[in-house]
């Protein structure tokens, strides 16, 4: 599930620029998103691709919003 996940995020193009911050993992089926992103539509689009594999109240979205220093 961690890797179907990963490749996802890895497939979504507007993650391109943080999908090497995002962190998953795979805990008694609930996925746990960590790590940061530089726009809140980031964090949601990560929360979606999760929750499209594990289902609404199997992920937790810990990813933190930060500034980009571009």
């Amino acid at each position: 599930l961690t890797i179907d996940i990963q490749d996802a995020l890895g497939r979504e193009s507007s993650l391109s620029l943080v999908v090497d911050n995002i962190e998953v993992t795979v805990e008694r089926e609930i996925v746990t998103l960590e790590g940061e992103v530089y726009r809140e539509e980031e964090k949601m689009t990560a929360g979606d691709v999760a929750t499209a594999f594990a289902g609404e109240d199997n992920v937790n979205n810990y990813l933190r919003v930060v500034h980009n220093a571009r």
